[in-house]
């Protein structure tokens, strides 16, 4: 039931109760069982955050600030049931890039409360080893059976243990309702993340490992820096113990400093910056503190929002758009071919079940062509039924299928396209260029430790005078404040801002422009 608690740690009221062994509240309305006691120790003294932190360093990540991310799920995971929001991490990575090596010793980090099991365990094994529990579980070669039906599930399980706001019930041969509410975090590593609907994503941290370098001196210290902290389990957890409440405090202000962005991806980043930052520094988290940390680990934060901006419908949509044919066209070319007048096409899109119709087209979704055009993807056994935007090809030219063509990701600084990409999307190309070269005003006022009020061309006037940090890193700081200068100016303040049309071609250049940018900032921003 509900009510009914295991071992962990729970928020119950404003207290922090530790079921490990301990007297349990008389007061509470919850009921508290601890069948097997968990060994504790008060010597938190007795572990170094800065050796734990150097170990997960030595591997060789994909951004520098991963590493943080890891400390601070070691850490938040210990008292992961009395948190708001449990994130989960997702460590991918080749073959041989020492995932394996992480799992045993992070988990070993975490002993006694840690939980490490197959990687083909089940949903419901998962859910019954846990019981009324509150213990961070790790799933090592999660892929290790390729059985989609059984990763989903597990999949599923993790996504109600984010927020556990309600209880899951399922029915039982007997007839009667078997209740339960997993406080849970988890910790996966496969060479590939399957990790299904853009809700599973939005609250999976995934992390990149690289193969490693053959550096021997690092593989003997990786090996000597695990064996150091093989039996550091029960000070670790006592020092997170001892900083719970500050982890907590330390959440909700990095929550009020983060800018906009999408709220899980907040609380995903709030939560593992929190832990990782109050462990290295033993106190209690400042306004200021949180600050400098977003913008210390800003570009891992931005690159991770991509996975926020996805959709489960665009996502199906673009799946169908993005299919080739026989004849070397995807489908959404094809219709935009149509939509044009062209009937070349026609043939080839009624047979995959697609008749243009109105300005518009219809999907038959149950012709055997569309079941082919999703094999193999996470709609490949369901209903597939084009949403509103297949409709909305009865827009101008200026429509989802130029759009995509059009922007190149791969091109576009992560900062700018999660600004823009909606909107370039739907055909708001002005806004979409604002937006992009606003991000530039942004990041280089930061950059330069400019005060906010300094707005417009007065950023990049000042951003590269005798006082900014960004000159030292200039040879000519002249030709760089006219470069920013000139070019926020001309594109900030575009023709289209009176009316003139702006082609999406055209505003595709200006975003790599602005990404540029952005790009040559952060070049400097490491030099000085």
């Amino acid at each position: 039931m509900s009510r009914v608690r295991g071992r962990g740690i729970f928020r119950d009221g404003d207290d922090i109760v530790i079921n490990w062994g301990d007297n349990p509240p008389d007061d509470s309305d919850h009921v508290y069982l601890c069948h097997l006691p968990l060994s504790r120790t008060e010597e938190h003294s007795k572990v170094d955050v800065d050796t734990v932190l150097r170990f997960m360093q030595l591997l060789n990540w994909k951004s520098p600030s991963e590493p943080y991310l890891l400390l601070g799920w070691a850490a938040v995971a210990v008292m992961c049931g009395a948190l708001p929001w449990r994130p989960h991490l997702f460590i991918t990575g080749p073959k041989n890039s020492g995932k394996t090596t992480l799992i045993v010793t992070l988990m070993g980090l975490l002993k006694p409360i840690g939980l490490t099991l197959d990687g083909g365990s089940t949903e419901a094994g998962i859910r019954q080893k846990l019981g009324a529990d509150s213990r961070p579980v790790a799933l090592d070669e999660f892929e290790s059976d390729q059985n989609s039906a059984r990763m989903k599930a597990v999949v599923k399980l993790m996504r109600s243990a984010s927020s556990a706001e309600y209880s899951m019930v399922r029915g039982t041969p007997e007839g009667t309702a078997l209740e339960f509410c997993i406080r849970s975090t988890f910790l996966l590593a496969a060479i590939n993340p399957t990790i299904g609907t853009a809700a599973d994503r939005s609250r999976v941290v995934i992390l990149t490992l690289g193969k490693h370098n053959n550096d021997k001196e690092v593989s003997k210290e990786i090996t000597a820096l695990s064996r150091e902290l093989e039996n550091a389990g029960p000070a670790w957890c006592a020092l997170v113990i001892k900083h719970a409440r500050d982890i907590l405090a330390g959440i909700q202000t990095l929550r009020s400093a983060f800018p906009p962005l999408e709220s899980r991806h907040v609380l995903n980043m709030a939560t593992l910056l929190a832990g990782g930052w109050v462990m290295l520094n033993r106190r209690e988290m400042n306004a200021e503190d949180a600050e400098t940390l977003i913008a210390e680990h800003r570009d891992l934060i931005n690159g991770l929002a991509a996975a926020h901006d996805d959709d489960d419908a665009v996502e199906c949509l673009n799946a169908l758009l993005g299919y080739q044919t026989r004849n070397n066209h995807s489908i959404g070319m094809m219709l935009l071919y149509r939509k044009r007048g062209e009937t070349v096409h026609e043939y080839e899109l009624e047979r995959h079940g697609i008749r243009w119709k109105d300005g518009g087209f219809l999907v038959a979704n149950r012709h055997p062509s569309i079941k082919q055009v999703y094999e193999g993807t996470q709609w490949a056994d369901g209903y597939v039924e084009v949403t509103e935007l297949g409709w909305q090809t009865k827009r101008d030219e200026r429509s989802l299928l130029i759009a995509e063509r059009l922007l190149h990701e791969g091109l576009l600084h992560p900062s700018i396209l999660r600004r823009i990409k909606q909107d370039f999307r739907a055909g708001l190309y002005d806004k979409a260029v604002q937006d992009a070269f606003k991000q530039v005003e942004v990041e280089t006022r930061i950059a330069a430790g400019l005060e906010e009020s300094v707005t417009g061309e007065a950023v990049f006037k000042r951003a590269f005078d005798t006082q900014s940090p960004l000159r030292k890193a200039c040879s000519k700081p002249d030709v760089e404040r006219n470069f920013f200068s000139s070019s926020y100016n001309v594109h900030r303040h575009h023709p289209s801002h009176n009316n003139t049309k702006l082609e999406p071609q055209e505003a595709a250049q200006m975003l790599v422009l602005a990404s540029q940018l952005l790009y040559r900032l952060e070049a400097l921003k490491t030099d000085s």
